[in-house]
């Protein structure tokens, strides 16, 4: 079986993990980064160490302690340094080569990275109230500041490619005005969710930002997700990317469709550079769905004895292959045609 990748003709920020999970270990491989020009990869996780791979043989050629765990990595536009973000919310910039630290913010709450515009977007609490901050990533001269309002508590965010839009996805919120129904036994799948969505008295803030005006758009919608794996920013559209099957499409203005991805639960979640398909990792699993067909493509992992191991981070390299860590600390490598190897990494 084929998974038909979009070739890698974007640049490399759609090939990271889009923003960071919530302050929890991810079990195993919580960071998984490329460098730009696909020499290097970077895996970090529960073990507090980071691995340095040769993506030759993917052998490990050099480990470095970080005393944290790391939940979300990408490398900078030159591959000269890498961000990580651990557990306690501390976004710092490193050296690619000696790994000392550059920059460093405390509690963030999300973050993304736009390569090409070499733009770090993150949240972060300022005088009780929650604030987006751009820096340009190479000199980390704050851009800008933006107030997202009162008791806006983010969730998830991302950044468009140019670096010029950024969205931010707040925690579920009540929304007591929202008729509180249950679905029809009848309902299935997704009309099912859009259904639960729509009658559970929950709902989020969805914050649009135009960094070049300044100008922030908070949207009340009855969509909410408090499991999101990553979101993706196109000039029109955003993706959020949840750990269970109610996936959305936000359009600007706020109009939420709620998208299928082929699977029902999604422990790491991405999409492919063109922006055409949706990539997820599940139990033992890794399932491929494009946005205009009904059709999954799913591939299954060798099990191993034990617990059982699941998907827990997604990248993809230049080259077009799929990159997939998981609990196990195992690195799956995926070629565009659907062939599979495991390397594991200690």
């Amino acid at each position: 079986m084929k998974l038909r990748f979009a070739a890698a003709a974007l640049s490399l920020a759609l090939l990271n993990p889009f923003t960071a999970v919530a302050d929890v270990p991810a079990g195993g491989i919580g960071g998984l980064a490329v460098s730009p020009d696909g020499s290097s990869i970077l895996v970090a996780g529960d073990s507090r160490a980071i691995y340095v791979l040769d993506p030759a043989t993917m052998e490990v050629t050099n480990r470095v302690h970080t005393g944290t765990t790391v939940v979300w990595m990408t490398y900078r536009q030159d591959g000269a340094a890498f961000f990580m973000r651990d557990t306690s919310g501390l976004l710092s910039a490193h050296d690619a080569v000696t790994f000392k630290r550059l920059w460093s913010v405390d509690r963030t709450e999300t973050v993304d990275y736009a390569l090409p515009a070499n733009v770090l977007t993150f949240t972060v609490r300022e005088n009780r109230e929650y604030v987006v901050k751009v820096i340009d990533a190479s000199s980390f001269e704050e851009k800008g500041t933006f107030q997202l309002g009162e008791k806006f508590y983010p969730g998830a965010q991302g950044i468009s490619l140019d670096g010029l839009k950024t969205v931010v996805l707040s925690r579920s919120e009540k929304r007591e005005g929202e008729e509180k129904k249950r679905a029809d036994s009848s309902m299935k799948g997704i009309v099912r969710s859009l259904f639960n969505q729509q009658h559970d008295q929950r709902g989020a803030r969805i914050a649009e930002i135009d960094l070049i005006t300044g100008t922030v758009n908070v949207i009340e919608s009855w969509y909410k997700s408090d499991n999101v794996r990553g979101m993706v920013v196109s000039l029109t559209d955003t993706y959020v990317l949840s750990f269970t099957e109610e996936m959305a499409n936000i359009k600007a203005g706020g109009e939420v469709t709620i998208i299928p991805s082929g699977a029902r639960n999604h422990y790491a979640a991405t999409m492919t550079p063109g922006m055409d398909a949706i990539v997820s990792g599940s139990l033992r699993s890794i399932t491929m769905k494009r946005l205009d067909s009904d059709v999954a493509q799913e591939l299954k992992l060798q099990s191993l004895p034990g617990w059982p191991e699941y998907l827990s981070r997604l990248t993809f390299m230049p080259d077009g292959r799929l990159l997939a860590g998981t609990t196990a600390y195992r690195v799956i490598v995926v070629t565009p045609e659907g062939k599979m190897n495991a390397f594991p990494v200690y």
